[in-house]
């Protein structure tokens, strides 16, 4: 599939967006160490999804998403 990119939708993330921010972070991490699907990922997935609501609202941690035809192609994040 080739990307327009001035169709690219970009927008903060917000609490709605955790489980985005929780696939992808994750997906990240296997893909960074080379670490399979296991029971360590689903403490990791538990962790996450405690972690992100605390700190979305407080903006202790900030992330954006690359939306195109209404699907996320991308997030960035940043811990402050």
């Amino acid at each position: 599939m080739e990307i327009e990119k001035h169709k690219i939708n970009y927008r903060s993330a917000g609490m709605e967006d955790i489980e985005i921010l929780v696939e992808y972070r994750v997906r990240f991490l296997n893909e960074c160490f080379n670490h399979p699907e296991d029971e360590d990922t689903k403490t990791i997935r538990k962790e996450l999804e405690t972690y992100f609501p605390k700190v979305i609202p407080s903006k202790d941690f900030i992330a954006w998403l690359a939306e195109y035809d209404r699907r996320v192609i991308g997030v960035g994040g940043m811990v402050v």
